[in-house]
């Protein structure tokens, strides 16, 4: 009948078992008319009988608290701690940047490549005990000071700081609701 096409079809895409798919889809008939008096889920039932029968070991070990699948719902404290953590570290780099940006002087990265220039410019004049100390310190300001602060312009210039205050809100706004996400918003495939 309909009903059945309709399972099948959808679930065809999922599992290429025809035999498989043929007993999901008869144990789903089977619970769906004895049990057809309850405010049951029947999307949710499909998924429980899916999971039946795709991973039958799992499922009996989920009966007695074990498994996979358990294991996940036990951990969904660790899960929301985890993703806070990571919210929080974004946060706070996205505030950084912030800062840095609205701390930087230089209007443009002309003026930033005048200092490297003037920087430059005192290390090749200094005398020889000085001049190692002072190459190397360049060295370091370069790879390191010099990218930040381009950075830092280019953001100002392209008027990013508009872009990471709404990324900050959003972060915040996500910090805030991270306690009402369901597990299936929580995981992700890093996580697992």
């Amino acid at each position: 009948d309909k009903f059945d096409e309709y399972f099948l079809q959808n679930l065809s895409l999922y599992i290429d078992d025809m035999r498989l798919l043929k007993n999901i889809c008869n144990e789903f008939l089977i619970y769906y008319y004895r049990l057809n008096t309850t405010d049951i889920k029947y999307n949710k039932m499909m998924a429980m009988i899916t999971y039946k029968n795709l991973f039958p070991r799992d499922f009996s070990e989920l009966q007695l608290n074990q498994g996979f699948v358990y294991a996940l719902f036990a951990n969904k404290d660790k899960f929301i701690s985890d993703k806070k953590q990571e919210i929080m570290t974004l946060i706070s780099e996205t505030k950084e940047e912030i800062e840095y940006v609205k701390k930087e002087s230089l209007e443009s990265i002309q003026e930033l490549n005048d200092v490297l220039d003037r920087k430059e410019y005192r290390v090749n004049r200094a005398s020889y005990p000085e001049y190692n100390k002072m190459y190397q310190e360049l060295n370091e300001w370069k790879d390191i000071t010099y990218i930040k602060r381009k950075q830092s312009i280019e953001s100002k210039l392209d008027g990013n700081i508009e872009i990471l205050e709404s990324e900050l809100a959003n972060l915040t706004k996500e910090l805030n609701k991270i306690n009402e996400y369901t597990l299936c918003e929580i995981i992700t495939r890093d996580n697992i």
